[in-house]
């Protein structure tokens, strides 16, 4: 299939049909680090090719021939956004916005963008939330009050009602960890609420984000996914009504990863499971701003992995237990058929870190048609790896068509 041809548009209410694109592409600030602590000497030799003047017309060209409807980017530096990628899609006929992280020296964050042929144009900014993922957490142990507990009208809340519990009692119980999501980690997430053109009473939800990097951490990049995910409930409960919803962006996340078991694979992350021991193993070992002492000079703001924690195998004794999740309501679906076999290419890592999951509802559900082409792993490696002088971003973008079906049609 040609996905760089242009596109017919779909007029019927009973099905839409739309494409998505998510893509990392590199912020500038982060290509200039990963260029100085490469080893790759073609990186090294080359390095025009890192410049974002140079990389950024050859990601906005590729945008604009897939002729998305929805556009996911992370890593978008402000300036990017405001002297490029803004103008020019707006005058492609797009809406969007940028939502900068909340960590203290970064200049980039996300930014989503829908196609005004496909979608109605937005005026009502609350329909554009920009959350800091840090404010999805529970505070202090308080989660839940008198009046909200009466708001509980179906088992799908009373579950999210209880996980949330869950989760304030695990950070309540683990200074730590409370420390960390909420004092030192600056993600967000963006959620739009769209109105389809073709039916503007039927409205889907949209997330876009880039969870947590370390590797680490993976314990944390499943809290911030169930978070995210209860929040979009949170949306849906309020207004008492429910949304065909898309999650989309760089989730650092593999394929066997904690993240993706409970969302996807699974519904659930707990034991026996190898994914649930990985996804917990760092919960006491993970540590932020340790205080330098002469045996550990680690300085305020390093990240540092406690290794006789680690290695100790009697050493979670008597101390706050990993916690079992359940996703409530339905699992999320792959907008494609198959997971790409990576999506970010470096020195040290190959792997798929870069998500589009749907989860659809009882009126409307979601059908995976086609996805564009991934690069075969030895086109990228006859150049080094990404970013390269042909390819722009240490990732590649996903691109694929999904149709939106009402319940009168088949779903089998």
């Amino acid at each position: 299939k040609e996905w760089i041809q242009p596109r017919e548009y779909s007029s019927s209410k009973d099905s839409s049909v739309l494409r998505i694109a998510t893509y990392n592409i590199l912020a500038d600030q982060n290509a200039r680090r990963d260029g100085e602590k490469s080893s790759n000497s073609l990186m090294q030799q080359t390095e025009a090719f890192m410049i974002k003047t140079h990389r950024m017309p050859m990601i906005v060209a590729e945008l604009l021939a897939y002729d998305a409807d929805l556009i996911c980017l992370q890593e978008v530096d402000q300036s990017v956004y405001r002297e490029l990628l803004e103008p020019t899609l707006q005058a492609c006929n797009y809406q969007g916005y940028f939502g900068a992280k909340k960590s203290k020296g970064t200049l980039e964050g996300c930014a989503l963008f829908w196609s005004l042929r496909a979608f109605e144009e937005i005026t009502d900014k609350e329909s554009m939330q920009t959350l800091c993922i840090s404010n999805l957490f529970p505070k202090d142990g308080i989660i839940a009050t008198e009046e909200k507990e009466a708001e509980v009208v179906d088992t799908t809340h009373k579950d999210w009602t209880k996980v949330y519990q869950d989760v304030a009692t695990l950070l309540g119980e683990h200074d730590e960890l409370n420390k960390i999501v909420h004092r030192k980690l600056g993600q967000v997430v963006q959620v739009a609420t769209l109105r389809l053109k073709n039916d503007p009473s039927s409205k889907i939800l949209v997330a876009n984000t880039h969870l947590f990097f370390h590797p680490f951490a993976s314990h944390i990049r499943v809290l911030q996914a169930l978070m995210i995910c209860h929040h979009l409930h949170e949306i849906q409960h309020k207004q008492q009504q429910q949304y065909p919803t898309m999650l989309c962006g760089d989730l650092n996340a593999h394929t066997t990863s904690g993240p993706i078991e409970l969302l996807h694979t699974r519904g659930k992350l707990a034991p026996p499971s190898n994914t649930f021991e990985r996804t917990w193993r760092h919960l006491h070992a993970f540590v932020w701003d340790v205080p330098t002492t002469e045996a550990n000079q680690a300085v305020p703001g390093n990240i540092h992995i406690d290794f006789d924690t680690l290695l100790d195998p009697d050493s979670d004794k008597g101390k706050v237990q990993p916690l079992p999740l359940e996703l409530p309501g339905k699992r999320w679906q792959l907008a494609y058929n198959e997971m790409p076999e990576f999506t970010h290419c470096i020195e040290k890592f190959q792997g798929t870190l870069d998500h589009i999951l749907l989860q659809s509802t009882n009126e409307r559900w979601w059908n995976p048609i086609d996805s564009a082409p991934m690069p075969a792993r030895g086109m990228i490696t006859k150049y080094g790896f990404m970013p390269n002088a042909h390819m722009p971003s240490d990732h590649v973008s996903i691109v694929c068509d999904v149709e939106l079906k009402n319940n009168e049609q088949d779903n089998t």
